[in-house]
């Protein structure tokens, strides 16, 4: 889910979706936690979905942590994912 400002950003991910060959769909969720008109995107992609799991990103809320790939990156990367991180829903 994207925040409500960004429809553009889920449009370029529907995009890029596309490019890679990746079934993906967007849809506005009417309400959620208060919030109207919510752009979501879902990827249907079981590789991508294994790699995220790999990385330790796509486990349930409680058991989420920051891959460790994350600090090898140059400053300026992991300043981006901080930036994302708290613009997502964590």
């Amino acid at each position: 889910m994207f925040d409500w400002k960004d429809e553009t950003l889920a449009d370029d991910v529907l995009s890029l979706c596309k490019e890679l060959g990746m079934p993906a769909t967007k849809r506005v969720l009417k309400e959620k936690e208060g919030v109207t008109n919510l752009p979501m995107v879902t990827i249907y992609n079981a590789d991508l979905w294994r790699a995220l799991v790999r990385l330790g990103v796509a486990v349930g809320a409680h058991r989420k942590k920051v891959p460790d790939v994350l600090f090898k990156l140059p400053v300026s990367c992991r300043i981006a994912f901080l930036q994302g991180l708290y613009a997502s829903d964590g």
